[in-house]
């Protein structure tokens, strides 16, 4: 093996690992409801795609559907908030030079807080279909989808 290739090895290593920290950090912003910081996270022209909003162009689109529509689902004032957060996990992605492609399986633990004295560990499972490019050096997410609930209901 070439020292060129060793290159183009650890290359795409680092960007698997950039990637995947990349991703990581959108799911942090989201758990904690951070529009701004979660924005940061896109390409300028991403496209998102979160199952009963619609597909989205542009980040700041984006950020405004979660600022103004998911958020809100999510806290409302005077009322017991659902604790918990998502996690993603198993991520399966392939870099071509400045690009990538992946999925991630992804586990949302919160509380049904309809009955607050006792509130019910909830588990909703979902997919991210993504895919990614390198903008000035760093990676950013181009398209993101979200299923949930995932598997998709098959007849088997």
């Amino acid at each position: 093996m070439t020292l060129e290739q060793i290159a183009k090895r650890i290359r795409v290593l680092e960007d698997l690992e950039e990637i995947k920290i990349l991703h990581r950090e959108y799911v942090n912003y989201v758990n904690l409801k951070d529009a701004e910081a979660m924005t940061d996270c896109f390409s300028e022209d991403a496209i998102v795609d979160i199952r009963i909003f619609g597909p989205r162009m542009g980040k700041q689109e984006f950020a405004k559907l979660f600022r103004d529509t998911i958020r809100p689902i999510q806290v409302v004032p005077g009322s017991i908030t659902p604790k918990g957060g998502h996690f993603v996990f198993h991520p399966v992605i392939t870099v071509t030079e400045n690009k990538a492609k992946g999925h991630w399986m992804m586990d949302r633990f919160f509380d049904d807080v309809s009955t607050p004295d006792e509130p019910i560990l909830m588990l909703a499972k979902g997919r991210y279909d993504c895919e990614y490019v390198k903008e000035n050096g760093k990676w950013k997410i181009s398209y993101l989808k979200w299923t949930h609930p995932w598997p998709l209901e098959t007849s088997f």
